[in-house]
């Protein structure tokens, strides 16, 4: 069976954290919905790394960014929208990291963007990520912070 890597990612995202964890990992922005979503990568199986060029390693982590117009809803009425994808992320000693994302396109339509990092035990990143799109005036801004837990 064939799932796409967003629907993959809401998926781990809902088993990891419980379903309330959905709703803490969206902002709105108007008529636009962005999603994000920051995981180890060796949670993703493989054939999904494989097929995206994802290394699968307990100290790397996937960033990814969604931005749906409409309903701002995966699976609802909006839609997924090509932007311009830039983020960062420092740790707690202040060491800085560029994120480098990469548009992935799926055959149903959806368009994400992915960024990989490596990641200690317990360490905490905060990310910060512009997105930009060519019908808003200004850049979508926001930023998070996440812990992780390798083996």
């Amino acid at each position: 069976m064939k799932y796409s890597f967003l629907s993959l990612l809401i998926g781990l995202l809902l088993t990891a954290r419980g379903s309330a964890a959905i709703e803490e990992q969206h902002l709105r922005f108007g008529a636009y919905t962005v999603y994000y979503n920051a995981l180890l990568s060796d949670q993703l199986p493989r054939q999904v790394a494989t097929t995206h060029g994802i290394v699968r390693s307990d100290n790397r982590a996937v960033l990814s960014i969604t931005v749906l117009e409409g309903d701002g809803m995966p699976g609802g009425e909006g839609k997924t929208v090509r932007v311009h994808v830039k983020g960062s992320a420092v740790n707690l000693n202040g060491q800085g990291r560029r994120m480098e994302f990469r548009e992935i396109s799926e055959p149903d339509g959806n368009i994400y963007y992915i960024a990989e990092t490596y990641v200690s035990h317990q360490e905490v990143l905060k990310f910060s990520v512009e997105v930009t799109h060519a019908e808003v005036e200004q850049p979508l801004k926001f930023s998070f912070e996440q812990e992780f837990y390798t083996r």
